[in-house]
């Protein structure tokens, strides 16, 4: 039988991982974004109409479109953020991290190689998919690796088995005890 952190079974369960976020984005596009500028185009046919007939109720949907508009705006950024931060290559973890729904400690961080980077950022994004509203991200670097811990998270399976395989692809490692999740990676 071969052993779960062999280099080959690693690399095939990052690649299952991949295809399965991949999915996951497309439903998110599908049911979210898609249906939301079809609601938008059913709702402008409406104002156009009642343009013409009643330009108070015109102006009252008008609003409400607005409001759908900037809620849609922010679940394209979310969503977005999930698929690959902007800010990650040009300003570094510590901003990156700002734009995720936790409280966030990553102060006094130098630039790292950005597969490094990356694998923090995605780590603390997957843990935190099942986040409650008093979820903590803390990053720092210590004694040559840089480390990270997540508390307030109701973890599943699934989501540690991903961040642990990208976590072994670098050489890093997972534990989790008492309501906290760590992850470490040499430098």
């Amino acid at each position: 039988m071969a052993n779960l952190d062999e280099p080959g079974a690693v690399a095939a369960r990052l690649r299952a991982s991949a295809d399965a976020e991949r999915r996951a984005i497309e439903r998110n596009l599908h049911d979210g974004v898609q249906q939301d500028l079809a609601a938008l185009d059913v709702n402008l046919q409406l104002v156009q109409a009642l343009a013409e007939t009643d330009v108070a109720a015109a102006k009252v949907l008008l609003q409400e479109m607005r409001q759908h508009v900037q809620e849609t705006l922010e679940c394209v950024r979310a969503l977005a953020a999930t698929i690959y931060p902007p800010a990650l290559p040009l300003r570094g973890l510590a901003d990156a991290l700002r734009w995720i729904p936790a409280r966030v400690e990553a102060a006094d961080l130098a630039r790292y190689p950005l597969e490094v980077e990356e694998a923090v950022y995605f780590c603390c994004v997957e843990l935190l998919r099942n986040a409650g509203p008093d979820a903590a991200v803390h990053v720092s670097e210590r004694a040559e690796t840089l480390c990270f811990s997540i508390t307030g998270a109701e973890l599943d399976d699934a989501s540690v088995n991903v961040v642990r395989d990208r976590l072994t692809a670098l050489g890093g490692a997972l534990t989790a005890s008492g309501g906290t999740t760590r992850g470490v990676i040499p430098l």
